[in-house]
């Protein structure tokens, strides 16, 4: 399985959809393999010319509402 490649075709998908406002979102102690998607997803939203914020990746339990909550709270997210 290419992770790399999967990060840019999932990130590429939203790009196209037009969310330009993205967080990916990792579980702590995440495997490697995450850690290629991240690349991968990097690597999109450069080729495509969208500019990623500072706090692109965030780390924490989806399935927590606070975390969640954070994630959101006065922001313009397009896609998590």
């Amino acid at each position: 399985v290419d992770h790399v490649l999967g990060g840019f075709l999932a990130a590429e998908h939203l790009i196209k959809l037009g969310c330009r406002n993205v967080s990916f979102v990792r579980r702590p102690n995440s495997a490697s393999t995450v850690e290629a998607r991240i690349a991968g997803a990097r690597s999109a939203f450069q080729r495509h010319g969208v500019p990623l914020p500072p706090d692109f990746v965030q780390t924490g339990e989806p399935g927590t509402a606070s975390f969640m909550r954070n994630l959101t709270a006065g922001k313009r997210v397009d896609a998590l």
